[in-house]
């Protein structure tokens, strides 16, 4: 009867635990904790022709969570050259035009306080380059702490 109780205990406590334990169906932020908001985001890429015939592109962050909001992150020279990888990162964007340009880089970050943020980075890129350039930050947009932040297709 005893040995019976203590069986039924240990089979509650082991349903129990498995029930917290997170799936592994990609529903943890990078901290490898549970998500409390979904976030994506996507680029926005707007190339204008121009009389000089040099692309400019207009460069914005799209993102969908709570809000919908769309970050303006410049005007620069070149169209889309791709999505290089980058470590860390949830998402690239490469602008390029003869031989050069810009390469942009979104970053899930905490502070070293509880804030967490989405943050864009961008450096300058060249094809004689023999060394990356330092990231500088552009923006950083807070989100929820232990949120989910995705990317979706760009438009």
């Amino acid at each position: 009867m005893k040995t019976a109780r203590i069986l039924s205990i240990i089979s509650l406590v082991l349903v129990a635990g498995c029930q917290a334990t997170p799936s592994s169906n990609g529903d943890q932020n990078s901290s490898g904790r549970m998500a409390s908001a979904d976030v994506r985001i996507a680029w926005n890429l707007n190339t204008q022709p121009t009389e000089d015939e040099i692309p400019r592109t207009k460069l914005s962050l799209v993102v969908t969570g709570d809000v919908e909001r769309s970050v303006d992150l410049g005007t620069y020279t070149g169209t889309d050259g791709g999505h290089p990888d980058v470590t860390d990162a949830i998402m690239t964007q490469t602008l390029w035009f003869a031989g050069g340009g810009d390469q942009f880089a979104v970053f899930y970050e905490r502070s070293a306080g509880t804030e967490e943020a989405i943050v864009v980075k961008h450096r300058a890129v060249d094809e004689e380059q023999t060394a990356d350039q330092p990231w500088e930050t552009v923006t950083s947009i807070p989100v929820p702490a232990g949120a989910l932040v995705r990317p979706t297709e760009a438009n």
